[in-house]
């Protein structure tokens, strides 16, 4: 797994993967860190809206960190108003999926990961 995605998995067995990364039967070197465990697409909805999923694939894909889009510009860009970005890009924060950079009074948001994979356990 590449280190630097975000791994979203709906229906996972955390416990089985932890108990098996311990005994030694998933290599702890191919076992990405970047995981999260949810129980249904309802908790996704809950924890990552489709809008906050948007937002969060912006950053990913043209958020240039040598030179990052300010939250107003990235407002304008994705025709949303600057308060739902603030609050999205809080609540991505919180979840720590981006660091938050300021520069005297404007804030920039840089994602953590390069890239993002939802999928449903087998």
């Amino acid at each position: 797994m590449n280190d630097n995605k975000l791994y979203i998995i709906i229906g996972g067995d955390f416990d089985k993967d932890f108990n098996d990364l311990l005994n030694g039967k998933i290599n702890p070197k191919k076992h990405s860190q970047n995981i999260i465990y949810l129980d249904s697409f309802k908790q996704l909805n809950e924890l990552l809206s489709p809008s906050k999923l948007d937002l969060f694939n912006y950053l990913i894909d043209f958020q240039d960190k040598t030179n990052p889009k300010p939250l107003s510009k990235i407002a304008l860009e994705l025709k949303r108003k600057k308060e739902a970005i603030s609050r999205d890009i809080k609540q991505l924060n919180n979840l720590e999926l981006i660091t938050l950079k300021k520069i005297k009074q404007t804030i920039y948001a840089l994602p953590k990961y390069n890239s993002i994979e939802i999928k449903t356990s087998n």
